[in-house]
């Protein structure tokens, strides 16, 4: 799909000192990408890689949620996440 929302990780912030995305940036950027529109009763993340600093993440909606990849394409996580 066409990516929905683009993110550029800080890397004070959002990686920790191994240079790694921290777990809790992609569920900060599936939210800012399509927010749940009510109370969050769970989010699934399928983490299946990782960026380096300086990259860019784009999220695309799919049939099952959100696709988060870096600027190659390459898939970073798959995102489900159920509201109610």
């Amino acid at each position: 799909g066409e990516p929905c929302f683009r993110y550029a990780p800080l890397p004070a912030l959002d990686f920790n000192a191994a240079g790694l995305l921290y777990f809790p940036a992609f569920s900060m950027i599936a939210e800012m990408a399509a927010p749940a529109g009510g109370a969050l009763r769970e989010r699934e993340i399928t983490y299946l890689g990782n960026l380096d600093p300086g990259g860019m993440v784009s999220a695309e909606a799919c049939a099952q949620g959100l696709s988060l990849r870096d600027g190659t394409g390459a898939l970073l996580a798959a995102v489900t996440t159920r509201t109610g």
